[in-house]
């Protein structure tokens, strides 16, 4: 038995076959996780722009709950100004039927 291993060349075909096998499937996993991180970063950035949406719709919302607030407080001090009057003219009219 000799001392050194010769190999067969068919054997060197079939690494060769092999070797280009394994070269696809690399070349088909570094494809796919591409494929899957452009994927990921487009979902993230669609994410992005709904978090930036929600954002504008909430501060809207609350710049609109502001301004109701605002306008029932001042309806609320126009009613209260209101009532003073309505009740200083009733004085006057007393006070008017009173002299006469």
């Amino acid at each position: 038995m000799p001392d050194t291993y010769t190999p067969d060349t068919n054997d060197v075909g079939e690494l060769k076959v092999q070797i280009r096998e394994l070269k696809v499937a690399l070349a088909r996993l570094v494809h796919d996780k591409d494929i899957s991180e452009r994927n990921v970063l487009k979902k993230v950035e669609e994410l992005i722009e709904e978090v930036k949406e929600l954002r504008r719709k909430v501060k809207v919302k609350h710049v609109e709950q502001k301004n109701k607030e605002e306008e029932d407080e001042h309806k609320d001090v126009e009613k209260e100004e209101d009532e003073d009057e309505e009740e200083e003219y009733g004085k006057e009219e007393k006070e008017d039927e009173g002299k006469e």
